[in-house]
């Protein structure tokens, strides 16, 4: 019994001190506590060496989601990022124009939280947590890629 109780005794001696950082996969932008915005350490807990961890996209939403907004959440892997485009060039920005002409109307929250270099464990487990953000939809992209070998 001693090994698990070191180990619980290390985990709240840390807590204690605030060790790390949270990775929980939204924060409260910084810049404007009204707006949640993706945490740059969320990607940390899936890399062995969290300098290799990839941050997503900033992309600000409101905390208390406003009246006629439809708010949907983009899960995915490299592809669903925008990798190799620029930030504008993910389709999407292109979703998200292309609703707003298509419905006027209505106010549209297009929130991107993919990310490079992971795979389908993050995008689940990035799944679980969004449903805690007032979304009304979830578009999940996932890159399958076969594999042959030429015998």
């Amino acid at each position: 019994m001693l090994p698990p109780v070191i180990l619980v005794l290390a985990g709240l001696f840390l807590r204690l001190l605030n060790y790390g950082h949270d990775t929980d996969l939204f924060i409260r932008y910084p810049d404007n506590p009204d707006y949640w915005v993706i945490d740059k350490y969320a990607s940390e807990r899936y890399f062995t060496d969290t300098a290799n961890a990839t941050k997503g996209s900033i992309e600000p939403f409101k905390v208390v989601k406003a009246k006629n907004t439809f708010r949907i959440f983009v899960l995915g892997e490299s592809t669903t990022a925008g990798y190799p485009y620029l930030y504008n060039g993910s389709f999407h920005r292109w979703l998200q124009y292309r609703l707003m002409h298509t419905y006027p109307e209505l106010q549209f929250e297009v929130i991107n939280v993919s990310l490079t270099a992971v795979n389908s464990y993050t995008v689940l487990d990035f799944g679980k947590q969004v449903v805690k953000y007032q979304l009304d939809a979830v578009l999940l992209i996932l890159t399958v890629i076969k594999l042959t070998a030429n015998i």
